[in-house]
């Protein structure tokens, strides 16, 4: 399976180590960027989000240490990797202490830098929305002890803002709040994100029938009663978490036709990713584990091979299913013919798609 290519950050003073270091990761395919100084790994988590980022204990000026706990500040949702060429008991004992999540001592064998992003990639990205500084505290250690990556914000604004950074996997979001309550911060986040808002928990004190049946009506997965079994949200989001057939990306013009293939993959227990553009596909497709994409032919500028050829220069095992209105049939049946991809023609069943995935899943299982 194709590692989900995230976002990596090298901060180390000696520049052999930041150079081989993002060539090999590179070559793993992450996108990488490099700081040599604390002052600069500062400035860059401030201006975007890492998934994980690597920092030596000794950097000049703000030391290692220091520059973590900016980074907690700044971007909690990055998991930090300390490094040492030093024994340095104390510094590595505060970093720990702080939360780092791990320390690695150099010489380091790549390898093991390479499990420790696989293991961070597959942790759930959970953020908790509440004004409930106890409650916030309360989930955030029991689902971090679950092996979640959680991230706790006192208000909707500052949650909105967060998610820009990073779309959480599962957001806890509470009704009310002082500013912009529950239901007014997931109306936001479909307005930014659209059909890829973070898989929403509307959660609650107060029996509001009419608060759950809005939150329900704006995308939201489940509403439940405070106090929270923390049992049941464990699961949950495991359960929202997994998808057994995998993810696919759409990419379909049509509001109504991308609803209903969105809905019949999502039942038959696919996770559904939608794109607006060919370029953003394209973007999805680099940076996450896709076992398939579907593609209408109005989106590829009238050159459905070319962006054939585009799909497979990132993953060649990729499933690709194009689709096409009844004025495109020739054209489309020859060039699928030719290149070797899928394609359906409108009107189609949803079944019919889902017949196609399920071929390309048993022809991807025996190819491995």
């Amino acid at each position: 399976m194709k590692t989900r290519l995230l976002k990596i950050l090298v901060a180390d003073p000696e520049e052999g180590i930041r150079l081989s270091m993002a060539g090999i990761l590179e070559l793993e395919g992450y996108s990488v960027q490099t700081a040599r100084s604390g002052i600069e790994t500062i400035n860059r988590i401030q201006s975007e989000s890492f998934d994980v980022a690597f920092i030596d204990l000794h950097m000049p000026g703000v030391n290692g240490v220091e520059t973590f706990k900016k980074i907690k500040t700044y971007s909690p949702e990055t998991a930090v990797v300390m490094m040492s060429a030093f024994a340095v008991n104390d510094l590595v004992k505060e970093a720990i202490e702080e939360g780092a999540y791990a320390c690695l001592n150099k010489p380091f064998d790549m390898d093991s830098i390479i499990d420790t992003i696989k293991e961070v990639s597959a942790k759930p990205f959970v953020m908790v929305v509440d004004d409930d500084a106890n409650l916030c505290d309360l989930l955030y250690e029991r689902l971090k002890d679950s092996g979640f990556n959680v991230v706790t914000k006192s208000s909707g604004i500052d949650g909105i803002f967060a998610a820009q950074r990073r779309i959480p996997d599962v957001l806890f979001l509470d009704v009310v709040m002082n500013g912009l309550n529950g239901i007014e911060t997931l109306k936001k986040l479909n307005e930014i994100f659209g059909e890829n808002a973070p898989k929403t928990v509307i959660i609650s004190s107060y029996d509001s029938a009419e608060n759950f049946e809005a939150a329900r009506k704006l995308g939201a997965i489940e509403c439940l009663r405070k106090p929270l079994n923390i049992a049941h949200l464990k699961e949950l989001v495991k359960k929202l978490t997994t998808a057994p057939g995998g993810k696919i990306c759409i990419l379909e013009e049509d509001p109504n036709l991308r609803a209903i293939l969105k809905d019949t993959l999502t039942t038959n227990g696919y996770e559904v990713v939608i794109a607006s553009t060919l370029d953003e596909a394209i973007e999805k497709l680099k940076r996450e584990n896709f076992k398939s994409v579907i593609i209408d032919t109005k989106n590829t500028q009238g050159n459905g091979v070319a962006a054939y050829d585009r799909i497979k220069l990132i993953d060649p095992d990729l499933g690709v299913v194009f689709v096409s209105g009844n004025d495109a049939t020739q054209t489309i049946v020859n060039a699928a013919t030719k290149n070797n991809y899928m394609y359906l023609i409108k009107p189609f069943e949803p079944e019919d798609l889902l017949d196609i995935i399920t071929t390309i899943q048993k022809k991807r299982g025996n190819d491995c």
